[in-house]
């Protein structure tokens, strides 16, 4: 297997090279991200370069395999940047995917995805709704719609759409970290559910979907999510009990002025969803069930959060994603 790696700094794709690497499955692996990488040149060959440049094709160049990472999670205050990197950036990917003839292609996806289900419960088939309030959602909807396209283009090619809940874990060094200082703060009426899955769980997910000959959709989330009240106790709080419009509201004008990295985009999935689950067919294509708790994913993080900060590195809402300052995010507000 020639392998390429697309946001191999990244959180999970990070921990997805090393593990790809420590089980040598792999005859060469190009690694490709705008951060700086610190990888060894005896572990991966690192190309230094965004998404959306036409010459990403000439770095997959060989690969036969490609598993693509890069995209922009945390809401960002440009979203012509967020669009462009998540969708103009997924479809350059497949332009280059194409063009080097490679024969699988596995990209992260998102349960964001699927949008608002309301009370359904949701499978791998579930639609991919997205939604006009989640922006991250839209967008990764529109990476949905993309994949579409390719895989009619393309029926030869070995085609993964892997998604997961939201991942936390021991070496969790994204926005999540600062969004949850806001975390257990508040509830609603109906009652927040938060979908949580371990970065074990991920990469495991990942991995086997490289090492084995399945395809479609797979679906990495625990048939049950968390609610604040599960959460509240670890955190030392008790919710605040607010109707849903007036803390979306309450989050979208704290975002604004720079208090909270926690906006609307992400809340409104939580507020709108009760998040269940049935991977059942990603259980038996994995031949994997999920090992962690999500309690277990969500101490991990908290714990890495409180390391990190007794290391100085903050979490206020001004700093860029910690996994990498690679985007602007203080531009001015967009819209594709």
């Amino acid at each position: 297997m020639k392998l390429a790696i697309t946001g191999v700094t990244g959180y999970i794709g990070r921990l997805f090279a090393e593990r790809v690497i420590e089980e040598r499955v792999a005859e060469r692996v190009v690694g490709i991200d705008l951060a700086p990488s610190n990888f060894s040149e005896n572990q991966l060959r690192y190309v230094q370069r965004d998404v959306r440049d036409p010459l990403l094709a000439r770095d997959l160049a060989g690969s036969d395999t490609v598993v693509h990472f890069a995209f922009v999670v945390e809401t960002m205050r440009d979203r012509r940047l967020m669009y462009d990197v998540n969708v103009k950036g997924t479809r350059n990917v497949l332009e280059a995917c194409e063009r080097n003839g490679v024969k699988t292609l596995i990209v992260a996806s998102s349960i964001a995805a699927y949008g608002v289900q309301r009370d359904h419960v949701i499978t791998e088939t579930t639609p991919c709704l997205g939604d006009s309030r989640s922006f991250y959602g839209h967008t990764k909807r529109l990476v949905e719609d993309e994949l579409d396209l390719f895989a009619a283009r393309n029926p030869a090619v070995r085609l993964v759409r892997v998604r997961p809940s939201v991942v936390l874990g021991p070496r969790c060094n994204t926005w999540a970290l600062g969004a949850m200082a806001e975390l257990g703060r508040f509830d609603t009426r109906r009652g927040m559910r938060l979908p949580v899955v371990h970065e074990d769980d991920v990469v495991e997910a990942f991995f086997r979907a490289l090492t084995r000959p399945v395809s479609g959709p797979l679906l990495v989330a625990h048939r049950e999510s968390l609610s604040m009240r599960d959460v509240a106790p670890l955190l030392g709080r008790k919710p605040t009990i607010l109707p849903a419009r007036v803390l979306l509201g309450l989050s979208d004008f704290a975002f604004s002025r720079g208090l909270t990295r926690m906006s609307s985009d992400w809340l409104a999935l939580t507020v709108e969803n009760t998040h269940r689950y049935d991977p059942s067919a990603t259980e038996a294509k994995l031949d994997h069930r999920l090992k962690h708790s999500q309690l277990d994913a969500l101490k991990a993080a908290l714990e890495n959060g409180a390391r990190l900060r007794a290391a100085g590195v903050t979490f206020d809402a001004k700093t860029d994603r910690l996994e990498g300052t690679r985007y602007v995010l203080d531009a001015a507000e967009g819209q594709p």
